[in-house]
């Protein structure tokens, strides 16, 4: 959901998901945003920044070890309920399917 444009005024940085063929995620920030802030708001910006590399490295390691290594989790979770939804339909009808043999 985009914020309204009252909130945008407000934003130093926006980060978004991208809808163009350049890349996944795309961002936006006002001219001149960073001589706005004081030297304590650009401690606090840097260490937001940090605080938000590290969660995206958490996620990527995680995602790794839950062998997901390409696409969004959203993918995963929706090709997976997806299978369980087809093996479900499958078993209603009498079909055995690879899940139910393990």
């Amino acid at each position: 959901m985009m914020p309204r444009k009252d909130e945008i005024d407000r934003m130093i940085v926006m980060l978004y998901i991208s809808r163009n063929a350049h890349g996944f995620v795309n961002f936006t920030r006002p001219d001149g945003w960073m001589d706005k802030l004081p030297m304590a708001g650009l401690a606090e910006l840097q260490h937001m920044f940090s605080n938000m590399s590290d969660e995206v490295q958490a996620e990527t390691s995680l995602r790794l070890n839950e062998n997901m290594p390409r696409y969004s989790r959203r993918h995963y979770e929706e090709d997976r309920a997806e299978q369980n939804g087809g093996a479900e339909m499958l078993s209603s009808i009498g079909v055995k399917t690879n899940k139910e043999g393990e």
